[in-house]
Formats: structure tokens, C-alpha cells, sequence
């Protein structure tokens, strides 16, 4: 390994290769198989750690089981769909207030033109909080989702395929 210039070492390109060697050689040592190892622990093969996606397109791994146990969630999907639409009804919102706005003006000239701003104004702040309410819901069901992808990795596969 290299050393920078304050003492601490440099990783090489090569690291993640070493350390995998370096554990394969003390499992192999200890009597493991590497094969037994990986089935065990439901590890990936090392070659295509790389290309491995954290979360599988919902369709894939979706069955109709699912549905009635409640085990895997579509609330991100759904979400991303609620969002959208209420992207579109802060808009329409906008619109008509803006609407509004310009035909109050016929009357009172000073109380359209703050029609007009606190549409503006009302659409933005709302587009933002509308933002932040979704992303809040996210992160909530994404943890719930990982934390069953978590599950899933550290029960054995008799617990969870007891068929």
C-alpha cells in the first residue's frame, strides 16, 4: 500500500481483490468451502458483486402471495404515483387561483395583484412541502423494505422456504 503524506496508507485498486483472498484463505484454512460459505450466508458470487441492484424491479420479485401478506410493500410505486398527482393538483391549483386572481382585478386592482403573488408564492411553498411530506414517506417504507431485505438475508433458507 502507498502512504500519503500525513502516515495514513493509500487503498490500492486492487483492495476489495486482497481482502476477499485474504478471507477466502482463512475460511479455506479453517476447513470451509468457499461454495458452503457463500450458500450459507446467501452471498453473491464475488465477480458480479458489482452488477447486483439493492432493490430488484418491483414486477420481478412481486408475486400474488404478496398481495395478501403484506411481507413486501408497493407503497414506494404508489407513492411515486400520489406524488405525480398531487404535483398536478398543486398546478391546477395555481391555474385557477391565478384565474382568480385576473378577474379580480376588474374590481380591485391592488387585491388581484396579490392574488397573483400568493398564488405564485402558495404554489411554490407548496410544490416544496409536497416534496418533503413524499420523501419522508419514502425513506419510512424504503427502511421497511430494507429491513425485510435484511430479514431475508439472515434467515436460513429452510425458516424461510418451508416447503
Amino acid at each position: 500500500m502507498n502512504d500519503a503524506a500525513d502516515g495514513w496508507p493509500l487503498p490500492t485498486a486492487d483492495a476489495p481483490d486482497a481482502l476477499y483472498a485474504r478471507v477466502r484463505d482463512a475460511c479455506s484454512s479453517a476447513g470451509f468451502a468457499e461454495a458452503n460459505i457463500r450458500s450459507r450466508f446467501h452471498l453473491p458470487d464475488p465477480i458480479t458483486l458489482g452488477t447486483i441492484s439493492p432493490r430488484p424491479p418491483l414486477m420481478q420479485t412481486f408475486r400474488l402471495s404478496d398481495l395478501l401478506s403484506f411481507e413486501k410493500t408497493l407503497s414506494l410505486t404508489l407513492l411515486r404515483i400520489v406524488y405525480f398527482l398531487g404535483l398536478a393538483g398543486i398546478g391546477i391549483a395555481v391555474i385557477v387561483t391565478l384565474l382568480g386572481g385576473l378577474t379580480a382585478m376588474r374590481y380591485s386592482f391592488v387585491g388581484g395583484l396579490g392574488t397573483l403573488i400568493m398564488a405564485l408564492l402558495g404554489g411554490t411553498i407548496g410544490v416544496l412541502l409536497w416534496r418533503v411530506m413524499c420523501e419522508l414517506w419514502m425513506v419510512i417504507f424504503g427502511i421497511y423494505d430494507r429491513l425485510g431485505l435484511i430479514r431475508e438475508q439472515l434467515e436460513p433458507a429452510s425458516v424461510r422456504d418451508p416447503a
